[in-house]
């Protein structure tokens, strides 16, 4: 998109897979949603229009770490209440970012809330979920 800093733009990358078809594209689904925000606050959208899109964003976080706990239920993965814990921990921290955008007094402030939400999440795939990708291919290689 012309005149868009791609410096804030986080995208999708297969070595982000975990390895469960339904998590996987709940996380590939959150860098698609995210994207969404980050166009709605270039369209210049009314605030209204894009707090719709946090809330949306916000319930999707909340269905895949359910979803990710059952999995991990699931699978007997050894550091399930560690992981629930940084997920609390997370979502705590979406609502803030929710927060900070509802009450941003320009563009700059709602781009750098929706880019630093983002990060976050990225950081929980890349440190706690790839444990998750670990631990399935444990498993695999046990059979």
């Amino acid at each position: 998109m012309e005149g868009d800093n791609y410096l804030w733009r986080i995208e999708w990358r297969d070595e982000f897979l975990v390895g469960d078809p339904i998590v996987d594209a709940q996380h590939r689904s959150f860098f698609e949603e995210v994207g969404q925000l980050r166009i709605a606050l270039l369209a210049d959208e009314p605030q209204a229009k894009f707090l719709e899109y946090c809330d949306a964003f916000t319930d999707s976080v909340r269905t895949h770490f359910a979803e990710e706990e059952r999995l991990m239920e699931r699978i007997g993965f050894p550091r399930l209440r560690e992981h629930r814990f940084e997920h609390a921990l997370l979502l705590t921290r979406v609502e803030e970012a929710r927060r900070e955008i509802a009450g941003a007094a320009c563009l700059l402030d709602c781009m750098m809330a929706t880019r630093n939400l983002m990060i976050m999440l990225v950081e929980h795939l890349l440190h706690e979920d790839m444990r998750i990708k670990a631990h399935l291919r444990g498993q695999a290689a046990a059979r």
